[in-house]
């Protein structure tokens, strides 16, 4: 439904900063918690936004690129909420978006994961490791299925 809320939740010293146009459609919701950063690079030379229902949760730092399309569904984590309980297991790990990459339909980025400029992560991946430039990854968990990718936008 088009009426549909967006929220956004920021504790205490967090950091939201937009450089450019970025469009977030219906149902999104974005928290960024006490301390954490949240940096959006925003619209450069071509298209830049999430479609309905994006999810971002940042307890750390979370950057999204310029030029970045963002499917429906889609959630960005750079923690586990602590929720794992091993010796030096981090639950907080960073998460790099880069230019021109384009995440798609109900895909999950996971924490500690920096996708190289123009890497295309396909619908309902589910991505825990980081991959270079212009790689197409898909699957459960992400891994690439083609490398030297460029998509047009």
């Amino acid at each position: 439904n088009a009426h549909k809320e967006k929220t956004l939740y920021m504790a205490d010293n967090a950091k939201l900063t937009v450089m450019n146009d970025f469009h977030i459609r219906y149902g999104s919701n974005i928290e960024i918690h006490k301390d954490a950063q949240l940096f959006i690079h925003g619209q450069k030379f071509g298209y830049s936004g999430a479609n309905i229902n994006l999810t971002i949760i940042c307890w750390g730092k979370i950057e999204i690129g310029s030029d970045v399309s963002i499917g429906v569904n889609v959630l960005i984590r750079d923690s586990s909420n602590h929720f794992i309980n091993r010796q030096g297991y981090k639950a907080k790990r960073s998460v790099i978006i880069g230019d021109k990459c384009w995440l798609c339909e109900s895909c999950t980025i996971m924490p500690g994961v920096r996708l190289g400029e123009g890497c295309i992560v396909g619908a309902k991946s589910f991505v825990i490791n980081s991959f270079p430039a212009n790689s197409l990854i898909s699957g459960h968990p992400a891994k690439i299925v083609d490398k030297n990718v460029l998509w047009k936008y």
